[in-house]
């Protein structure tokens, strides 16, 4: 893939001669990364909710390498890490007026594509995640808006469809996106729920909690075991569908309101 786009750039030029692979590997997969590393300019391995893809560990990458490592929010990153697997849904030249009733238009088709705006010398992308604007680029650089007034009078437009792929991978999304992303972020703030709250008073307040949401969501009775805390103490989701997801959610939310609540609207923005 040679586009690239990114929220943050977050290290630039780590070489291999002055990192060691398997802690920075532990780095990525404790904060929960999201994004991807380029090595020598040219190679690809994306990190999605902490975990490899494209590799199994970073010592397997040919060496020597110096690399880029570019953060990326998750559902950006789910279409990023695809593009390949995306059908080119249009290709046209249009009035920039015209671009509100393009996207009205798209949603009607698919709820997740990507659409690219050449106008001029700016490149623009605009990553849609079950229909709602996940992130907007100028050439690369993540931006808050489309400067829709700055556009020329005519541009050209691609529209990327991932809908189709996506739903023949649903399970493995669900999987590697959700189920994961809950387990990995309950990792990061395992020691500090350790050390603000204690173990014990935790899995107390974990236990109260999953008692009274199971009495509207089954899912989450403790007989069934699908969400659960370990002997370890880490949270294991055995299985979940796309109409679930806000339901484990809720139980973290609550559950971290209660137990560490200066940590409440950072662990929000990472279960969104």
């Amino acid at each position: 893939m040679s586009k690239i786009v990114y929220d943050k750039i977050k290290y630039d030029g780590i070489s291999s001669s002055f990192i060691i692979t398997h802690a920075f590997e532990k780095f990525l997969k404790v904060n929960v990364f999201n994004g991807y590393i380029i090595f020598n300019n040219k190679d690809f391995v994306y990190v999605l909710n902490g975990e490899l893809y494209g590799i199994k560990k970073l010592e397997d990458a040919k060496q020597p390498w110096i690399a880029n490592v570019y953060e990326l929010n998750s559902k950006t990153l789910i279409l990023f890490m695809n593009f390949k697997n995306s059908k080119n849904l249009e290709s046209l030249k249009i009035s920039s007026r015209l671009f509100d009733t393009l996207i009205s238009e798209t949603l009607e088709i698919t709820k997740f594509f990507w659409i690219e705006i050449k106008d001029g010398n700016n490149l623009y992308d605009l990553a849609y995640f079950l229909g709602e604007v996940v992130g907007i680029y100028r050439n690369s650089v993540r931006i808050l808006e489309l400067p829709e007034n700055e556009l020329s009078n005519r541009i050209e437009v691609n529209v990327f469809d991932f809908n189709e792929y996506l739903e023949t991978k649903k399970a493995e999304i669900l999987k590697n996106f959700y189920i994961k992303r809950f387990e990995n972020i309950w990792q990061k703030y395992k020691e500090t729920l350790i050390i603000e709250y204690s173990k014990e008073k935790a899995e107390v307040e974990f236990r109260k909690l999953q008692k009274e949401l199971s009495k509207k969501y089954s899912i989450l009775d403790p007989l069934l075991g699908i969400v659960d805390i370990d002997k370890n103490f880490d949270l294991k989701v055995q299985s979940l569908n796309e109409d679930e997801v806000f339901i484990v959610r809720e139980l973290l939310l609550n559950f971290y309101s209660k137990t560490i609540p200066k940590k409440l609207e950072k662990i929000k923005e990472e279960l969104a």
